[in-house]
């Protein structure tokens, strides 16, 4: 790591916190919420179509963002990294944001 970064120094620019994680997490979050609200009374092809494409790629989207989050890479401190690990795992079901520590 350490011969990369003498050798580039300019990608230590790309380490670090990303502070946009967070808008993110809690817009596709919301987005997933609110598309059960959109998606009632929908055939149960719309749902199947919906739930594969839209809902697996979201969710791991946000699997990615628990790891990214694990690393406290999301929020400067440890409590907010961990809050919203914890609020990118609610559309889940499956506690799976601890798992990664």
């Amino acid at each position: 790591k350490q011969e990369i970064l003498n050798k580039h120094p300019s990608l230590k620019k790309y380490m670090g916190i990303d502070t946009s994680t967070k808008f993110k997490v809690a817009f596709w979050v919301a987005f997933q919420l609110l598309s059960l609200h959109v998606l009632q009374g929908a055939p149960w092809y719309t749902w199947l179509f919906c739930c594969y494409t839209l809902s697996g790629s979201i969710n791991h989207m946000m699997t990615l963002a628990m790891h990214e989050l694990s690393h406290n890479l999301g929020a400067k401190g440890v409590t907010p990294n961990r809050f919203l690990a914890i609020l990118a795992n609610l559309p889940m079901g499956i506690p799976a944001a601890a798992s990664f520590k």
